[in-house]
């Protein structure tokens, strides 16, 4: 779903656990989460992957572009 965009973020915040799968997280600790460093993390990894791939808390809108996925929730290709 994100292709190329995650070859955007910065090292630290992206991870490979194997083929296609890629962890990203904005912080090391959840202890950073709601904090306002953290808050300006989470909102620049989501600039990176694309704004209309996530769920915006302040309008309360859905994501506009989702992954297809198959009946089993596999992604298709």
């Amino acid at each position: 779903m994100f292709g190329e965009r995650l070859d955007t973020l910065p090292a630290g915040s992206r991870q490979s656990l194997g083929e296609d799968i890629v962890l990203v997280q904005p912080y090391e600790l959840p202890t950073e989460a709601g904090t306002e460093a953290g808050m300006a993390r989470e909102r620049e990894l989501i600039s990176l992957l694309g704004p209309e791939c996530f769920y915006d808390h302040e309008r309360r809108t859905l994501p506009t572009r989702r992954p297809v996925l198959d009946a089993f929730g596999q992604p298709l290709h």
